[in-house]
């Protein structure tokens, strides 16, 4: 059995568990399973404060093994929007989801997933300036290889 939990606005993980609690262990619980596995949508800030702190990816593992919840699932949303509009910060959440989903994954599971959507505000992406680029140098007597003379 598995559902799919939206906590894109939760910023810590106290609320986490507390959403997990009214949402999830109810659910688990109606259902009769032995454990749920859940995919969780997680916002910018919470993946991004779990990504840095082994100690609360491990705290949360353990909470949620508590509760008989497993993750094997992390998605963006197709909602999460980078606060400054780049095609960084969104790479950053996906790598900040990767990290945390490492720590979370349960024992007997050998693989996950981290899912991944172009937020809805890609026009505003696809609009920023590119970095800009440096004018490249031509190679030592690549303007002699490019011209060639007709011949008569």
């Amino acid at each position: 059995m598995a559902t799919v939990v939206s906590v894109e606005n939760v910023k810590d993980v106290r609320a986490l568990l507390r959403a997990l609690d009214a949402r999830v262990v109810p659910q688990r619980q109606r259902l009769f399973a032995d454990v749920l596995s859940v995919s969780l949508r997680l916002g910018p800030i919470l993946a991004a404060t779990l990504a840095s702190s082994l100690g609360l990816r491990q705290r949360l593992r353990h909470e949620l093994a508590t509760r008989r919840l497993e993750v094997v699932t992390l998605d963006t949303g197709p909602d999460a929007i980078p606060p400054d509009a780049s095609w960084r910060t969104w790479w950053m959440h996906t790598l900040d989801l990767a990290r945390v989903l490492v720590d979370l994954l349960p024992d007997d599971s050998h693989h996950g997933s981290v899912s991944t959507t172009l937020p809805r505000s890609a026009a505003a992406l696809a609009a920023a300036p590119a970095p800009p680029r440096r004018p490249s140098r031509p190679r030592r007597g690549s303007h002699r290889a490019g011209r060639r003379r007709p011949r008569s």
